[in-house]
């Protein structure tokens, strides 16, 4: 609140200080109300000095304490958000398995994109947390780092299948009925390797080649 100080001689000969509301504003404010700066630029003409301390001593008690309450409601509600958000996302996913037809739904390319949007989103943030609670432990491994990371496991993974299948034929023999989680699997392979491939060719150094296979170790 603002007042005015007045000082005036009471008929009895003493002096009194008579204090005049002239206005106020709320402490969860985060800036000075334009109504609140005229009065007290009013208050204060011909004091400089008084009006700088003045607003020195809003900014110090009112102003920057309500700005950090802001800025962690904010977070707070940011969080909540969030957590409710990947809910939601967390329970869709577990819903998908009980779904009618769940492996001709899965089994879509659109199904397939969006799966893998959302595991490179879901890195992506991860990747950022790290990021920001460890600036300075490790540095951070750049892009073309991690392609190089990732296709060394997908190549690798690919070669343990390829020599799996031959040497597993006893365990495997004709007519053995694959479990419905096996061929889904494969299934998505295909879309998640083609849509993979595709993204690569989309830089002409990394296009597959007309005579490609002759490349092949």
């Amino acid at each position: 609140m603002l007042y005015a100080n007045q000082y005036v001689r009471l008929p009895d000969g003493r002096g009194a200080s008579i204090q005049t509301y002239l206005a106020s504003f709320s402490r969860k404010a985060t800036d000075i109300p334009a109504p609140f700066e005229t009065a007290l630029r009013e208050a204060t003409r011909g004091q400089p000095a008084r009006y700088q301390a003045l607003i020195a001593r809003i900014n110090n008690e009112v102003l920057r304490p309500a700005r950090i309450r802001h800025q962690q409601e904010e977070a707070i509600r940011q969080g909540k958000a969030l957590v409710a958000a990947l809910g939601h996302v967390v329970q869709g996913l577990t819903d998908i398995p009980e779904m009618p037809g769940y492996l001709t739904l899965t089994g879509s390319a659109e199904f397939q994109r969006l799966l893998l949007e959302l595991q490179a989103g879901t890195q992506r943030v991860l990747e950022a947390r790290v990021v920001n609670e460890c600036p300075s432990r490790e540095p951070v491994e750049s892009p073309e780092k991690r392609l190089q990371r990732l296709l060394l496991t997908v190549s690798s993974a690919c070669a343990d299948i390829a020599e799996l299948m031959p040497t597993a034929r006893q365990a495997f023999p004709r007519g053995y009925r694959f479990a419905a989680e096996t061929i889904e699997q494969v299934r998505q392979l295909w879309f998640s390797s083609s849509h993979a491939i595709a993204s690569l060719s989309a830089r002409s150094q990394l296009r597959r080649p007309r005579n490609w296979s002759a490349g092949q170790d």
